[in-house]
């Protein structure tokens, strides 16, 4: 009996040292991903995202159904004017950038040049510039009369022009498609500040910025900036798109939408 319970009792010592081993190596990971945690934190936060996160609102979505590409265009301009009228809704851009969701290929170049790496094209309304608060820092901003997809201009991010033009003004520089599309040439009218769109932990891209053509498109992101708190206006968003027959992939503040992509990293 008595070796039969010191054998029990030495079971029992290893089965408590293998738990206190299991604990140890899980405090472990989970300091050490905690660590990962608040330096991917850092990073981001020590990274100017180039616009004011506060008061803005992303509302990411698709249309339903819809017959063909008319009903398509129909329903989301629909939803962009009905967008507007939201009570704490201040202004409204519509976009086909997915915020801090991945990478964008490049598909423009200056003229006689390859796409180069480092770049990234982005599809947005006119009324973008003013909802993000990005100025011109060089030229001048289109009107909503000169922005449209067939129209001639583009405007380009510091970024962009230190990679084409080192050193060189960039307005009025010509630069081309790589892919088939209907315009293949665009002329720069306006250089705006450094924005980051991807990962905030990631190497600054720079932007290339195209009108947005709705007939070409089932969804977008809806930009908006409201005059309160954002959290108060996504209520009335959601009730519009509903309305609309468009399915919302994501409605949230810009700021916990960098925090949530901060935090997964």
């Amino acid at each position: 009996v008595g070796g039969r319970t010191g054998r029990n009792n030495r079971a029992v010592r290893r089965g408590g040292l293998l738990l206190i081993g299991a604990q140890a190596a899980l405090g472990f990971i989970l300091v050490t991903a905690g660590a990962l945690t608040m330096t991917s934190l850092a990073r981001a936060w020590s990274n100017d995202t180039g616009f004011a996160s506060d008061r803005t609102v992303l509302l990411e979505a698709y249309v339903s159904n819809y017959a063909d590409s008319q009903d398509s265009f129909s329903k989301l301009s629909d939803a962009r004017s009905r967008l507007s009228l939201v009570p704490g809704a201040e202004g409204v851009a519509a976009t086909n950038i997915q915020m801090f969701r991945g990478m964008f290929p490049p598909g423009w170049a200056p003229i006689g040049a390859r796409p180069p790496e480092g770049t990234a094209d982005h599809q947005v309304e006119q009324t973008f510039f003013d909802v993000m608060g990005l100025s011109a820092i060089e030229g001048r901003l289109p009107t909503k009369g000169d922005w449209s997809p067939d129209g001639p201009f583009v405007v380009i991010s510091e970024q962009t022009a230190r990679l084409w033009w080192p050193g060189e003004s960039a307005v009025g520089r010509r630069i081309r498609s790589t892919r088939n599309v209907t315009n293949p040439e665009r002329t720069v009218t306006a250089v705006v500040r450094d924005v980051r769109y991807e990962s905030l932990d990631r190497d600054l891209l720079g932007a290339v910025y195209l009108p947005i053509d709705f007939e070409d498109r089932d969804g977008a992101t809806f930009v908006v900036r409201t005059g309160g708190d954002a959290d108060d206006v996504i209520p009335g968003l959601l009730a519009v798109a509903r309305d609309t027959g468009l399915r919302v992939e994501r409605a949230v503040p810009l700021d916990e939408a960098f925090f949530v992509a901060t935090v997964h990293r």
